[in-house]
């Protein structure tokens, strides 16, 4: 910082010492002009009167030449100090009477041509008594001295350098101009008056300033200190820590202990700026109190919310449960519908040979043809389970695998069941690249997709049910769409198709779950887009892949193994699925 802060009161101490002084400075320099000027005026006013005197004696005395009684008379000048020389000289400028030769030729008076114009003030008939007084208050004949340098000329100095005022006057004898007299009087009287008046005027102007320091002190005190006050106790508020409670709390402790009512307000000024503080403290408290609620609350709140979010927790794991559960019944259901007839096949064969054993005619060649067709009954059953246990086993691996063999994978294990309801199965495959996906993932999407137009194919009971599986290529995407011809989804649920437990199935026929879990799976785990339309008279789901799956996918899927107490793995010997084998190999 270039400059530093002041304080408050010594701003208003040199503010008002400033204007003190400079307005002292003004005062004593107007005083010390006029007073200066008055002593001048009065000064030359004695001149006039000492001159006037002087001029009425001398005139008779130097028009009759009675030179004895002038020298009577101009010894009486000793009793003026100021009064320098008087000479009188005849208006052919020979010296006639000198007061003091000495200082005649000390002062050298200048000798100079008497004006016509100037015998009108010097007339007899210009007596005091007679004087005419002009507009602005002056007499005209002292007019007339002062402004006249022919009759007062400041600049005779004498050798000594004294400065000597010199009045000149025209003695008039009966009508007859018989000299002039010239009076010198030193301007030291005026110089000492001048002198003694300014130290007057310093005594009273260092009086007054010493005065007005004392009041300037005490009003900025008056003025500064509840500003003083008011900082130095909001300097003790510490606000950089206000983040927990209780910081929050110590900062509430602070803002009472304030106190700010003790503050003097001794303007009317600091008295509204220390009643807008009280204001801001009681703002301030109200606030803090009402964060302090607010706080309380949202740690309600919180509370409510972790609650609220444990038991959601719970429930999803639940509908992760009920899911699998549900999945795991529909496909225990389709493998004993796919087994029945294999195994009804096995059954009349193996029968068949029983037979032909009992009765005799049993052939070697008719035997292994029969149990060629058993073995390859077997086989199919072992492709069948080799699926299903794909479809159930737990593992999230990445892998690059082609679209359309994931589909066409798929409706094998749902194939039978819809040649069973007679829906026409139409395949419309266009070229796709491999595509990074997990492949049991969107096999358990498509066919809850594939189960769910089903079951509105077989609900909407028309005779010519149509499925269309179509996928295709769009940019860097990867459509499939299962489109049916059951009529469509209602405009006013189909924002709700994918809700949980929302379903417009017979409620014995459906949870409300595949749906919702399918989309979860589209678009929480493989990062795409599951979406829905009535088009061309049903409902068209579509489901849009990524080339390459997100990086944090395996963080996104849901442990739905680890929810299941179920495992279908061909490796425990009494799991279901090894019964298959078992019959095979006997």
């Amino acid at each position: 910082m270039l400059f530093q802060p002041i304080r408050l009161r010594t701003v208003l101490l040199i503010s008002l010492g400033s204007a003190l002084l400079l307005s002292n400075a003004l005062t004593w320099y107007i005083g010390q002009k006029r007073q200066v000027e008055s002593l001048r005026n009065a000064y030359f006013e004695r001149i006039y009167w000492i001159s006037e005197s002087l001029a009425a004696k001398t005139t008779e005395w130097v028009g009759t030449s009675n030179w004895a009684q002038l020298e009577i008379h101009f010894t009486l000048l000793d009793s003026q100090p100021e009064l320098v020389y008087v000479f009188v000289r005849s208006m052919e400028n020979e010296i006639l009477f000198a007061y003091d030769d000495n200082l005649i030729e000390e002062y050298e008076p200048e000798v100079i041509e008497w004006e016509p114009s100037q015998t009108k003030i010097l007339d007899t008939r210009d007596a005091p008594r007679r004087r005419t007084v002009t507009q602005t208050g002056d007499y005209q004949l002292r007019e007339q001295i002062l402004l006249t340098d022919a009759l007062i000329d400041e600049e005779v100095r004498g050798k000594a350098g004294e400065i000597v005022f010199e009045a000149r006057r025209q003695l008039v004898f009966w009508g007859e101009a018989v000299g002039v007299m010239h009076i010198g009087l030193s301007q030291q009287p005026l110089d000492k008056a001048v002198a003694e008046n300014q130290q007057s005027l310093l005594m009273i102007e260092a009086l007054l300033i010493l005065f007005g320091l004392i009041i300037s002190v005490v009003v900025a005190r008056r003025v500064a200190t509840p500003i003083q006050q008011l900082t130095t106790r909001l300097a003790l508020l510490k606000t950089d820590s206000l983040r927990n409670s209780d910081s929050l709390q110590q900062f509430e402790a602070q803002l009472r202990d304030l106190e700010l009512a003790d503050i003097p307000a001794n303007t009317l000024e600091s008295h509204q700026l220390v009643n807008a503080f009280q204001h801001l403290q009681n703002q301030l408290l109200l606030q803090i109190q009402l964060i302090q609620e607010s706080a309380t609350d949202l740690q309600t709140s919180h509370e409510e919310l972790k609650q609220a979010y444990e038991e959601l927790q719970q429930m999803q794991q639940q509908l992760v449960q009920s899911t699998k559960m549900a999945s795991m019944g529909e496909m225990l259901a389709m493998i004993a519908h796919q087994w029945r007839q294999p195994l009804a096949t096995i059954n009349v064969i193996a029968a068949s040979i029983k037979l032909e054993q009992q009765l005799g005619n049993a052939t070697t060649e008719g035997t292994l043809e029969k149990l060629k067709k058993i073995q390859d009954t077997t086989s199919f059953l072992s492709r069948t389970i080799n699926d299903f246990r794909d479809f159930f086993r737990p593992d999230r691996q990445r892998a690059f695998v082609q679209l359309n063999e994931l589909v066409q994978r798929t409706v094998e294990i749902i194939g039978l069941s819809l040649q069973t309801q007679d829906i026409e199965l139409v395949e419309e495959f266009g070229e796709l690249p491999q595509s990074e996906l997990f492949p049991n993932e969107v096999q358990q999407a498509l066919i809850n997709l594939l189960k769910n137009a089903e079951e509105a194919l077989k609900e909407s009971g028309i005779n010519k049910k149509r499925l269309i599986l179509r996928t295709y290529a769009q940019q860097d995407k990867q459509i499939l769409e299962v489109q049916d011809n059951a009529g469509g989804i209602p405009e006013e649920v189909i924002d709700q198709i994918f809700f949980p437990y929302f379903s417009t199935k017979n409620k014995l026929n459906g949870t409300g779950l595949g749906l919702y879990m399918s989309r979860m799976i589209i678009e929480d785990h493989l990062g795409g887009k599951l979406t829905v339309a009535n088009k061309d008279g049903g409902a068209c789901f579509r489901v849009e892949l990524n080339e390459r799956l997100p990086e944090n996918a395996e963080q996104n899927i849901m442990t739905e193994a680890q929810t299941t107490n179920f495992n279908l793995s061909t490796e425990q010997p009494g799991s279901l699925l090894n019964y298959p084998k078992k019959v095979a190999s006997q």
